[in-house]
């Protein structure tokens, strides 16, 4: 069952972010969700091999 994140960020990474994912994707329902699955998981991936990171 999928959850809720709520989330703040600055003004210019979310219109950054929100360009980016309608460029690549275009404007359809659901993009921003699974832009920001894929970054959550890009994130975690990366964070999660190798030495912890200070």
């Amino acid at each position: 069952m999928p959850k809720k994140l709520t989330i703040l960020i600055e003004d210019t990474l979310d219109e950054k972010f929100r360009e980016t994912v309608f460029k690549r994707k275009g404007m359809h329902k659901g993009n921003i969700t699974a832009a920001v699955e894929e970054a959550l998981e890009n994130w975690i991936r990366d964070h999660s091999e190798g030495e912890v990171k200070k």
